[in-house]
């Protein structure tokens, strides 16, 4: 299968940069791997600090870290580090908040949505996750795999197994 950069979460860009040729290579890797190289110094810092957080589930601190690090008006050059706060907020499942950054982002991509969208399936929030599915379609975000499969995540936590056929045929059908 071929692996996309935008389809990795922030937290394990650092991982992927350092393990080439310990799983064997894989498409997409150099552009990825250019991705991250264009990340200023300063947001690689702040990335290693997030992604600490990420992994205690330390939502408060990566909050601390976007009220007081990030620019109110930033732009995307500090896209990555936007994802990687957004991502600790919802594995943290914390909706309020991973909203308003998901919202302050100048660029919500197939990333960002997944990001929320799996969120809002383990929340059984399931009308703001239909919202934000129409949203995404609407803004011409391109679903991917990984979109299919939060799509089963709501079929399943609202035990709908007819939404959960007809995504699955939707998604053999691209």
């Amino acid at each position: 299968s071929c692996f996309r950069a935008s389809e990795f979460v922030p937290e394990v860009v650092e991982d992927l940069l350092y393990r080439k040729g310990e799983k064997g290579d894989f498409r997409g890797g150099g552009r990825f791997r250019k991705e991250l190289e264009e990340v200023p110094q300063e947001q690689r810092r702040l990335m290693s600090v997030l992604r600490e957080h990420t992994e205690a589930l330390n939502w408060q601190g990566a909050l601390e870290l976007w009220n007081t690090e990030v620019p109110k008006d930033a732009g995307e050059e500090w896209h990555v580090l936007s994802r990687a706060v957004l991502n600790c907020l919802c594995k943290a499942m914390r909706y309020d908040e991973a909203k308003e950054v998901f919202h302050s982002m100048a660029n919500r991509d197939t990333v960002a949505y997944n990001q929320m969208l799996l969120m809002l399936a383990r929340l059984r929030r399931f009308m703001e996750f239909d919202q934000l599915l129409s949203r995404m379609d609407k803004e011409g975000v391109a679903r991917s795999s990984v979109t299919y499969c939060n799509i089963m995540t709501k079929c399943k936590e609202n035990r709908d197994w007819q939404e959960a056929v007809r995504t699955l045929e939707e998604f053999k059908a691209r």
